[in-house]
């Protein structure tokens, strides 16, 4: 339930596995997991090729590859929606939308590439899954046993 919310919040609608072939939440969950992950080619860098044999390499590419995909998509599903005009009337623009017109109309003069469009797609719901993660937390600390 919290994913959906997540989703809806930060991209506009939820996304479950079926729908798209794309697994947003397993993903996503990956990603936390490499955030926190130890990486020796960081600290002494003549350890890099520790990295590959342990398998972080690989799993990193994927993860990036997955995440590629998924925000590729909602970026896609968002075109395609403007493009055929199925917005409802009276319904708030969501974020894609706001960043979709931003870099379509040149609003700012400053170009927003596909990458960075990605980039701001992702801050957007990591904040969104962190800021649920605190309230959930500050809620539970409330409930007295």
């Amino acid at each position: 339930m919290t994913n959906n919310i997540i989703n809806r919040v930060a991209l506009g609608r939820k996304y479950n596995v079926g729908e798209s072939g794309i697994d947003a939440k397993a993903t996503l969950n990956k990603f936390g997991e490499l955030l926190g992950t130890s990486n020796a080619g960081d600290y002494i860098p003549w350890l890099e090729w520790v990295n590959r044999i342990t398998g972080l390499d690989t799993k990193v590419d994927k993860v990036a590859k997955d995440l590629d995909t998924f925000l590729e998509l909602v970026i896609e599903e968002h075109m395609i929606r403007t493009e055929k005009g199925e917005n409802r009337a009276g319904e708030a623009k969501g974020k894609v939308d706001v960043l979709l017109e931003i870099q379509n109309g040149n609003e700012t003069g400053i170009p927003l590439q596909r990458d960075s469009l990605k980039a701001l797609l992702l801050e957007r719901v990591i904040k969104t899954q962190s800021c649920m993660n605190v309230k959930m937390e500050s809620t539970l600390s409330f409930v007295s046993f």
